[in-house]
Order: C-alpha cells, then sequence, then structure tokens
C-alpha cells in the first residue's frame, strides 16, 4: 500500500480511537456522577464510531479490489 493510499486508512482509523477514547471518557464521568450517562452523547459517539468504521471498511475493499458479493461475504463471516 503507497502512502497515499495509508492517509485516508490512517485519518479513519484515528477518527475511530479518538472517538472511542472520548466514549470512554464520558462513561468514566457518568459512573462517577448521580446523574447517569449523557446517554445522547454516548449515541452520538457509537454512531460516529460505526460511520467511520463503515467507511472504512468500503475503503479497505476498495483497496483489495473486492467484488459486492465479496465485500457481502466478508460482512456476513465478520457477524459469525
Amino acid at each position: 500500500m503507497s502512502s497515499e493510499q495509508q492517509k485516508p486508512v490512517e485519518r479513519l482509523v484515528e477518527r475511530i480511537l479518538s472517538a472511542m477514547q472520548r466514549d470512554v471518557g464520558l462513561r468514566q464521568e457518568a459512573s462517577s456522577s448521580q446523574a447517569g450517562a449523557d446517554v445522547s452523547a454516548l449515541a452520538r459517539r457509537a454512531e460516529a464510531v460505526a460511520q467511520a468504521e463503515a467507511e472504512l471498511d468500503e475503503l479497505v475493499s476498495a483497496l483489495y479490489g473486492l467484488t459486492p458479493a465479496e465485500r457481502d461475504l466478508v460482512k456476513e463471516s465478520a457477524k459469525k
């Protein structure tokens, strides 16, 4: 993989890691407070992670030249 191909992958991984770190921080705050978790903030973080992971999946599939059928096969095997 060339460095030009790596850059989008690196950016997506950084987004995922950053969102996950913020999620951990929110969960820690919620566990230490009586008010409980800010559910909407946690939901937004989970959605951001899911979106970035989907983008990363598509990018990696394109890098490997997977056909739509192969992408479906990979998605199905990941669910197991």
